[in-house]
C-alpha cells in the first residue's frame, strides 16, 4: 500500500475530476475581483455559510484561481475569485471569516473584506484557530534540497508571519495557543521502509516553534490519518485513523507490546474494497507526555465502519468537533456518526439516502447542536446548472430540521475546481 491515506484520497479525487466532473457553482449576487498585485478593501457579505472551491494543485499547471462562495438561507449569494489555493479552507473566529490564497490572507468582518499580504506556496494541508483568535495555516512546500518543506503562517487581524518546518503535516490541531502536527516520517520510510509517526509542536504560545514531542512506529504496516484538522481535548490530539495489515499478512506477525498489540488482538480485521485488511480506530495523543492511545471503533448495532481508501464514492471525512466526550464526524458514504473518544463506541445518527447511480461530494460543519451537511452531486461537463442541498440535522436525534436547495447554478467553474471546505457562520442561529 502507499504511504498516506490523504495522498490516495486526493489522487482519487483527481481521477474523478478529470474524467467526469464539473463541480457545483453558486449564482452571483455580488462579484469581486482582486488583481494579483493590487490589494484593495471592499464589500463581501459572508452570509450564513461559505464554500471554498479550490483548483486541485497536482493538475493546476496553468495556475488557475479558486472561488470563495458565500450564501444565506434566504437565497442571497456572493462570490470572490481567489488567486488560487489547492485544498483551500475557510474558518470563522471572533475576528470574522478567514481564507487564503497564494498571494494574500483575507479576513471578512462586518461584510468588509480586509486583505493581508501573505505570499506562500499553493497547497494547504490544514487550518486551525488559536485560543487568541489568530489563524494558523499549514502549506505544503514539498521536497527541497534541505528536505521536506512545510510553511507555517500565523495570521492575526493585522498581519501574517511565516516560518517553515521540516516534516509534512497531514494532520494539525490547536491546543490553546499551541499548534501540533501529527506527521508521517517520510525520511525514515524512504531509508528503512518502516512507517513511523511523529508528534511535533510547530507553534508555541502563538509564536513559531518546532519541537519534537514523540516519535514511534505505526500500529500495523501503515496508519492512515483520516481528518486533516483534529480537535484537542485535555491536552490530547484526537483523530480517526485506519489501521491496515499489508495484503496477505497475518496479524500474528505483529508482536509489538503495549497498546499497539492490544489493538491488533481486538480489532475486527476484515478485507476492504482495496483488497487490504484493517480496521477503523480512534487515537488520542497527549501533547504533554507523548503517550498515544489507540482504540478500535466499536458498534453494537452491527454497523460496519470502514475508513479505508475506496470505501466511498466521493467526498471527504470531517472529524473535528467534540462535545461531551463524543467525536461527531461525517463519513463520505453519507453517514453522520458519533464516537466516544475513550471507549471507541460508535453510533449512527443519520444517513443520507441516495440512488445507487448518484455520486455526491459531502462537506460538513457543526454549529451548536446542529449538523449542516452540504451535498453536491457530481455532474458531467455537458450539464448546465446543477443542484446543491444543505441539510440541517439535529445532533441528538438525527432529525432533518430544514433543507435548503440551490438549483440551476451556473458560475462555470471548470472541472479542475473541487469544493474542499464548507463552514457555517457561528451566528446563524441568532439571525
Amino acid at each position: 500500500m502507499g504511504l498516506s491515506h490523504s495522498t490516495k484520497k486526493k489522487r482519487r479525487f483527481l481521477a474523478l475530476g478529470i474524467g467526469c466532473l464539473t463541480i457545483l457553482g453558486i449564482a452571483i449576487a455580488i462579484f469581486l475581483r482582486v488583481p494579483a498585485n493590487n490589494i484593495p478593501q471592499g464589500s463581501f457579505p459572508a452570509g450564513d455559510a461559505v464554500v471554498y472551491f479550490s483548483p486541485y494543485a497536482a493538475t493546476n499547471w496553468a495556475g488557475d484561481g479558486g472561488y470563495v462562495v458565500a450564501f444565506d438561507t434566504a437565497g442571497a449569494y456572493s462570490r470572490f475569485p481567489t488567486a488560487g489555493m489547492g485544498v483551500g479552507t475557510v474558518s470563522w473566529t471572533q475576528h470574522g471569516l478567514f481564507f487564503a490564497d497564494v498571494d494574500n490572507d483575507y479576513i471578512v468582518k462586518d461584510d468588509m473584506l480586509h486583505v493581508i499580504l501573505s505570499p506562500k506556496v499553493g497547497n494547504q494541508d490544514g487550518l486551525v484557530v488559536l485560543e487568541n483568535g489568530d489563524w494558523v495555516g499549514i502549506y505544503n512546500g514539498g521536497f527541497t534540497p534541505d528536505g521536506y518543506n512545510e510553511e507555517v503562517v500565523i495570521t492575526s487581524i493585522a498581519n501574517a508571519s511565516k516560518s517553515t518546518v521540516k516534516n509534512w503535516a497531514p494532520l494539525v490541531a490547536a491546543c490553546g495557543n499551541d499548534v501540533y502536527s501529527v506527521y508521517v516520517d517520510l525520511e525514515e520510510y524512504y531509508e528503512t521502509g518502516i512507517t513511523a509517526l511523529g508528534l511535533s509542536r510547530i507553534v508555541h504560545d502563538g509564536g513559531h516553534d518546532e519541537t519534537l514531542i514523540a516519535h514511534e512506529q505505526s500500529i500495523f504496516a501503515e496508519t492512515d490519518l483520516v481528518n486533516s484538522n483534529a480537535p484537542c481535548v485535555n491536552n490530547e490530539v484526537v483523530f480517526l485513523s485506519g489501521a491496515y495489515l499489508t495484503y496477505g499478512t497475518e496479524r500474528t506477525e505483529y508482536t509489538r507490546a503495549g497498546n499497539h498489540q492490544s489493538v491488533v488482538n481486538t480489532c475486527t480485521i476484515h478485507l476492504n474494497q482495496t483488497g487490504s485488511a484493517g480496521c477503523a480506530t480512534i487515537e488520542r495523543w497527549n501533547v504533554r507526555t507523548g503517550q498515544r492511545s489507540v482504540i478500535e471503533l466499536k458498534d453494537e448495532t452491527g454497523l460496519e465502519i470502514d475508513l479505508s481508501p475506496g470505501s466511498f464514492i466521493a467526498g471527504k471525512y470531517s472529524a473535528d468537533t467534540i462535545r461531551d466526550d463524543q467525536l461527531y464526524w461525517w463519513h463520505p458514504d453519507g453517514l453522520l456518526l458519533s464516537t466516544d473518544i475513550y471507549s471507541g463506541s460508535t453510533q449512527l445518527i443519520t444517513v443520507h439516502e441516495r440512488n445507487a447511480d448518484e455520486m455526491y461530494e459531502y462537506l460538513f460543519d457543526i454549529v451548536d447542536d446542529t449538523a449542516y451537511v452540504l451535498m453536491m452531486p457530481f455532474v458531467t461537463t455537458e450539464d448546465v446548472g446543477v443542484t446543491g442541498t444543505v441539510g440541517e440535522f439535529s445532533l441528538d436525534t438525527g432529525e432533518l430540521i430544514a433543507e435548503y436547495t440551490f438549483t440551476n447554478l451556473e458560475i462555470a467553474i471548470g472541472h479542475n475546481q473541487i469544493p474542499w471546505s464548507f463552514k457555517v457562520s457561528p451566528e446563524i442561529h441568532s439571525r
